[in-house]
C-alpha cells in the first residue's frame, strides 16, 4: 500500500514540475518599448511645440528607430499607443513610414489620440480616421483581422496580448466586457507561456493625483483597473503589463507577482524609450534618452515646466513654485527607476 502511494506521489510531483516547466520554456529575449510618439508632420498648420514636442515629433521617433536598429539582438518592438496627434490621415501614413524602417517586427495598440477626436470647441478641424481604419492599416503588427484586441507569440514560449482601452469621446480608458472576456479566454488557453500584457491606460496609479483624481488625473488610470487586475491575478504566467498615456519616465509597481510598468513618451521631456531583456532569472530594463539636438532638449524641458502652455495642470503635489518644479522634475524623470532588474522568481512566485 505504501509503495502504491509513493508511486502516486512521484507521479504527481513529476506532473507538477512538467506543468511548471512549460511556464519557463522560453529562451532569453530582448524587446524595445516606445510610447506616445504623438506624431505630427511638421508644416505651417501643424501645432506648435508644447509639453508635446509636435513639430519635432517625427524626427524624435525617427531618432529612436535609428537607435533601436543599432541595438543588438532586439527581437521585437512594442508601441503603447497615441501614435499620432489626433489620427490625422497624413500623420498615420507618416507614422507607418517611420515604423516600417525597423529591422525587426513591431506590434502596437491604439491610444486615445488614435481615433477621430470629439472636440466641439475646435472649428474647421480636419477629422481623424476611425478605429477600424487604424486596425486595418496595421494588420500584421498585432492586429489579425477586424478585432481590436489581439494576441500572438512574438518568440517561442512567450505570449503577448494587446488590449484596446480607448473610449470614444473620453481620454480616460476602460476595458469593455468584450475585451475582458477575450482576455480571460486567451489567458486560459495560453497558461504554459510567459505572458506580457500591453494597453494604453495604466493599471496602477504612480502619483498622488492619479489616486485622488485631482484635475482629472484619475483618467490616466484604467477606470476598471481593479477588475482587470483581479482577473490577471488568477493567471500566474502573466509577469508584466506595459502601458503609456502618462508621459512619465519608466517605473513599475509589483503587485500579486505582476510587474506593472508605465513607459515614457518619445515626445515629452525627458523623451525616452525602454529596452527590456528577459531570461529565466530576471526581467532587466534600461531606459534610453532619445538622441536629439541640445536646443530641442532645452525647449522640451522648458515647456514641461511652463504652466501657460502645459496640457496637464499642476497639482497640489507640484505647484508652480521652485519646490513644486523640483518635485515635478523628480516625478517626470524617476531617475531611481530609470534602469532596473526584477528577479523572475518574484514575478513568477505564484506559479512556484
Amino acid at each position: 500500500m505504501k509503495r502504491k502511494w509513493f508511486v502516486v506521489y512521484v507521479a504527481a510531483v513529476l506532473c507538477y514540475f512538467s506543468a511548471s516547466g512549460d511556464a519557463w520554456a522560453f529562451s532569453s529575449f530582448r524587446f524595445a518599448v516606445l510610447s506616445d510618439p504623438h506624431l505630427s508632420v511638421a508644416g505651417p498648420d501643424s501645432p506648435a511645440n508644447g509639453v508635446k514636442m509636435f513639430k519635432d515629433s517625427a524626427a524624435l521617433l525617427q531618432s529612436a528607430i535609428n537607435e533601436i536598429n543599432r541595438e543588438k539582438n532586439i527581437d521585437f518592438v512594442l508601441v503603447l499607443g497615441d501614435l499620432t496627434k489626433d489620427a490625422e490621415p497624413w500623420n498615420v501614413d507618416r507614422f507607418k513610414e517611420v515604423m516600417d524602417e525597423l529591422r525587426m517586427p513591431y506590434y502596437l495598440i491604439l491610444g486615445n489620440h488614435d481615433i477621430s477626436p470629439i472636440d466641439t470647441s475646435v472649428r474647421k478641424k480636419s477629422p481623424g480616421v476611425t478605429r477600424a481604419t487604424m486596425i486595418w492599416t496595421f494588420q500584421g503588427h498585432g492586429y489579425q483581422g477586424p478585432a481590436e484586441n489581439w494576441s500572438l507569440d512574438p518568440v517561442p514560449g512567450v505570449h503577448l496580448v494587446g488590449l484596446d482601452s480607448v473610449m470614444t469621446g473620453d481620454w480616460g480608458g476602460r476595458l469593455s466586457d468584450k475585451a475582458i472576456a477575450f482576455l480571460d479566454r486567451d489567458l486560459y488557453a495560453n497558461q504554459g507561456k510567459l505572458t506580457i500584457i500591453m494597453l494604453h491606460h495604466q493599471l496602477q496609479p504612480y502619483t498622488r493625483a492619479e489616486e485622488t483624481g485631482e484635475n482629472d488625473f484619475n483618467k490616466f488610470v484604467l477606470y476598471n483597473a481593479g477588475e482587470v487586475k483581479e482577473l490577471l491575478s488568477h493567471y500566474p504566467q502573466v509577469v508584466m503589463t506595459l502601458s503609456g498615456h502618462r508621459h512619465l519616465s519608466t517605473r513599475y509597481k509589483l503587485e500579486n507577482s505582476i510587474a506593472y510598468f508605465t513607459c515614457p513618451s518619445t515626445v515629452t521631456w525627458p523623451m525616452r524609450y525602454v529596452v527590456f531583456s528577459v531570461d529565466d532569472s530576471a526581467i532587466t530594463y534600461a531606459t534610453h534618452d532619445v538622441p536629439a539636438a541640445s536646443e530641442v532638449w532645452e525647449q522640451a524641458r522648458t515647456n514641461a515646466f511652463n504652466v501657460k502652455i502645459t496640457q496637464w495642470p499642476r497639482t497640489s503635489e507640484t505647484p508652480d513654485t521652485p519646490e513644486g518644479n523640483r518635485r515635478l522634475a523628480k516625478i517626470m524623470k524617476a531617475e531611481d527607476q530609470k534602469d532596473g532588474q526584477i528577479p523572475l522568481v518574484r514575478v513568477m512566485a505564484a506559479s512556484m
